[in-house]
């Protein structure tokens, strides 16, 4: 319809959002035909912004399909014009995305540091809640300890540790704060409030909570498998706050700060409770 109106920033915008749903199918090389269509167009019409989001887009996708290099270009022409055109919040996003990239190729953890940095920098110009700003102090936690894990010298790999542990506590304080936490932290309801019934003993909530763990094992990744072993300690009787969440992004250790309280003061939990229907 839009293409026999002759309404081609509509056109582009619905080739970007079906390269969305693409994407979320995990089916990359259609994902990619779109994005590429909406780039074209933004492009062609003189829209350069609109079309350096599609270009993010497809680094994205590169990314997820195991291209980094083909991401890395990708990522690489959108910020070009986000700096240029001063797209803070775009820009933001896209350093960030990239210096993550970055961080997990051989020998370029100086550059993935650099852009973490610079993201950082722009985030801090910005509301936390709109910038996001802990993903930027999760991805520089993560490249200290990279930093750290490498480094042949005593004093380099403590200072990247403690640094590292400052990263995460920012991310932490800044996902706290941040308003839609809570109503995030609602679609995690069953796996809390099975976890703080597990260390009442109830013998359902310890099934209920088993197969949770069982499928971040499987299915979730590394850092939900880091999640399902920060249970079974936390069944075993530790409480130790800052211990548990070391090493997890801001969310998991908002669900694990949120599970901690709930084992303190049930009453905590209570604005997490399914409603009644």
């Amino acid at each position: 319809l839009f293409q026999r109106l002759g309404e081609p920033a509509s056109e582009a915008s619905l080739w970007h959002q079906l390269g969305r749903v693409f994407q979320k199918l995990q089916q990359w090389d259609k994902a990619e035909q779109h994005y590429r269509e909406s780039a074209r167009i933004e492009e062609e019409s003189g829209n350069i912004v609109g079309a350096a989001q599609a270009w993010s887009a497809l680094a994205t996708i590169n990314e997820s399909n195991s291209k980094p290099e083909v991401a890395e270009l990708w990522y690489q022409k959108a910020i070009e014009v986000f700096r240029t055109d001063g797209q803070a919040l775009h820009g933001a996003t896209t350093i960030s995305n990239l210096a993550n990239l970055l961080q997990i190729q051989p020998g370029r953890l100086a550059e993935a540091r650099q852009l973490g940095e610079e993201a950082l920098s722009i985030c801090k110009t910005l509301a936390p809640g709109v910038a996001e700003i802990w993903n930027t102090y999760d991805i520089l936690g993560q490249i200290a300890d990279r930093e750290a894990e490498v480094s042949s010298e005593d004093h380099l790999k403590t200072a990247r540790q403690a640094e590292s542990r400052e990263y995460r506590r920012l991310a932490r304080d800044f996902k706290r704060n941040f308003a839609g936490t809570r109503r995030e932290l609602k679609k995690y309801g069953h796996l809390i409030f099975a976890t703080v019934a597990a260390c009442e003993g109830q013998d359902d909530a310890c099934k209920a909570v088993f197969k949770h763990q069982q499928a971040m094992s499987q299915e979730g990744g590394t850092e939900w498998q880091a999640m399902a072993r920060v249970l079974d300690r936390i069944l075993a009787g530790e409480r130790e706050e800052t211990a548990l969440c070391g090493g997890l992004s801001s969310t998991l250790a908002m669900l694990i700060e949120t599970i901690l309280q709930g084992i303190a003061d049930p009453a905590t939990l209570n604005d997490l409770m399914p409603e009644a229907t």
